[in-house]
C-alpha cells in the first residue's frame, strides 16, 4: 500500500470512525515511508550463486531480515530466492531487455498479486560517445590575447545527459587560478550559450607532462543526437606568456568529423585548422523501474552485479550494502603524474565507498598517491605509502563518484593497486 499522508482535520468537524480509521492508518502508511524510508534492507545476504554451475548466471538472496519496499510496506522475504539471467521476467532478466556484455545490473526484490521473487534490471552507464585522441600540437591558453579560450566542436550520437569529459591538458611552468569546461550550444558554427559548467579544478595541479583531465558536470546538460555543440575550456588564470596550459591538439591531419578547433580573441572566435583531443560521455539506460506483472506492487533495489566480456557474472558477495568481490589488480605501471584510470567493471554506475585492500610498488621509499579529484591542493591525495618493503597493506575506503581515481609514484616505480570491496 503506498503511502498517503495524514489529512489536516478542520475545527469543529465530526469525525467518524470510519474517518479515524483511515487516518490511523494513513499515519502508519506515512511513518513507515518517512522513518524508515523506501528501499532500505537489514540483514541482507546477496551473492552470486554458490553452485558452481549457476554462479555466471545466476544471484541469490540468501536471506533478509526485513526490505521496505517502494510503497513503503516492510516485507521479510523468503530464503534462496533467484534471478537467472538467462531467464526471462521474474526470476530472471527484464523482460523488454536482453543480456548485454560488459554491463551492470540492478539486482531487484519485488512482490504482488503473484507472489515475490527477484529481477534483474539493466543499469544506466556512462558511455563514451564521442573521442578523438590523435595530437601532434597544442592550443596555448591564456597567453595573449590570441586565445582566451579554447573550443571543440562535437555531435553526440546518443541523446542524453553529458557527466562529464576528458580533454588532454599540459601545463607550462606555474600559472595559478581555476580551470574548467563547459558545454556551450551552437551559433552558426561558434560557441554560444552555455549549457553546463563543470567542477572548477585548481590549475596549479595539473601536470607538466601530458595528462588526461576529467571535468565532472554536477548539472549536467542533456543532449541532443546529431545537434552541434562545442566543448570550451576555460580558466581565470592570469593572462601569461610564460605560465599557463595547452590543449593538446592534431594538427597535421585532423579528421573528426562533427566539429573543429576554434579560439576566442575576446571578440571573436576564430576557427583553427586543428581538432582538439577530447572525449564525451553520455549517461545511457538510466530508466524507470519496470517490474514484472503481477510483481508490481512494490519494489526495492538490493543489489549489483556485472556481467563481464564474456557475459559471465563476476562474482560478488553482499552483507546489505558492504559487496566484497575478488581482489583484482586495477591498476599497475610506472607513471609520474597523476594517471586518470577507470574502475567501471569493479564499481557500479552510483557513488561508492571503494576499498583498497593493498598498494605495492617495486621501489624502495617509493610514494603512491591516489586521488578522486584534481580539484584541491589540500584534500586531493589520500594515500601515501613510503616503506622500506615493497607493499603496504591499505585497508582503505575512499568515496568516489564515476567510476574512477588518479594515481601516481612519486619515484616512478611501478605500482600495482588492489581492489578488494565497496558500499554502495
Amino acid at each position: 500500500m503506498a503511502w498517503t499522508a495524514p489529512r489536516t482535520w478542520v475545527p469543529g468537524e465530526l469525525v467518524t470512525a470510519s474517518m479515524m480509521n483511515t487516518h490511523i492508518r494513513d499515519n502508519e502508511s506515512y511513518i513507515k515511508a518517512n522513518l524508515y524510508g523506501v528501499q532500505q534492507f537489514r540483514g541482507l545476504r546477496l551473492r552470486t550463486s554458490p553452485d558452481a554451475d549457476k554462479t555466471a548466471t545466476t544471484v541469490v538472496l540468501l536471506h533478509a531480515d526485513e526490505i521496505v519496499c517502494s510503497d513503503s510496506e516492510r516485507r521479510t522475504p523468503a530464503d534462496n530466492l533467484t534471478a537467472d539471467i538467462t531467464v526471462a521476467g521474474i526470476g530472471g532478466l527484464r523482460a523488454s531487455q536482453a543480456e548485454a556484455a560488459s554491463t551492470w545490473y540492478k539486482v531487484m526484490y519485488c512482490y504482488g498479486t503473484s507472489g515475490e521473487g527477484l529481477y534483474l534490471e539493466q543499469a544506466k552507464d556512462y558511455f563514451l560517445d564521442q573521442t578523438y585522441t590523435t595530437d601532434d600540437a597544442v592550443i596555448s591558453m591564456r597567453t595573449g590575447a590570441t586565445t582566451l579560450e579554447g573550443a571543440q566542436g562535437f555531435k553526440v550520437d546518443t541523446s542524453g545527459p553529458v557527466p562529464f569529459v576528458d580533454v588532454k591538458l599540459i601545463k607550462v611552468l606555474a600559472p595559478t587560478g581555476k580551470i574548467w569546461a563547459e558545454i556551450r550550444a551552437d551559433s552558426g558554427g561558434d560557441p554560444a550559450a552555455v549549457l553546463a559548467t563543470s567542477d572548477k579544478l585548481d590549475i596549479s595541479l595539473i601536470a607538466t607532462s601530458v595528462q588526461w583531465v576529467r571535468f565532472i558536470f554536477r548539472t549536467p546538460a542533456a543532449l541532443t543526437a546529431a545537434t552541434q555543440y562545442h566543448l570550451v575550456v576555460n580558466g581565470d588564470n592570469a593572462i601569461d606568456a610564460a605560465n599557463y596550459v595547452n590543449w593538446r591538439a592534431d594538427s597535421s591531419a585532423p579528421s573528426y568529423p562533427n566539429g573543429q578547433g576554434k579560439r576566442w580573441n575576446g571578440a571573436t572566435w576564430d576557427a583553427y585548422a586543428v581538432d582538439m583531443t577530447f572525449s564525451v560521455y553520455v549517461t545511457r539506460n538510466d530508466n524507470a523501474v519496470a517490474a514484472p506483472a503481477g510483481y508490481d506492487s512494490g519494489y526495492a533495489h538490493i543489489g549489483w552485479v556485472y556481467n563481464d566480456s564474456g557475459s559471465n557474472f563476476v562474482y560478488f558477495n553482499a552483507q546489505d550494502r558492504d559487496v566484497w568481490h575478488y581482489v583484482v589488480v586495477v591498476s599497475s605501471g610506472t607513471v609520474t603524474i597523476p594517471t586518470l584510470t577507470s574502475l567501471a567493471t569493479i564499481v557500479p554506475p552510483v557513488p561508492v565507498r571503494w576499498t583498497l585492500v593493498e598498494v605495492r610498488n617495486d621501489t624502495v621509499d617509493e610514494q603512491v598517491r591516489i586521488t578522486n579529484s584534481l580539484g584541491s591542493a589540500a584534500q586531493a591525495w589520500i594515500w601515501t605509502t613510503s616503506r622500506s618493503s615493497a607493499y603496504y597493506d591499505v585497508g582503505l575506503n575512499w568515496p568516489l563518484d564515476f567510476q574512477h581515481f588518479y594515481y601516481y609514484s612519486g619515484a616512478g616505480g611501478a605500482t600495482f593497486i588492489y581492489s578488494r570491496a565497496y558500499r554502495w
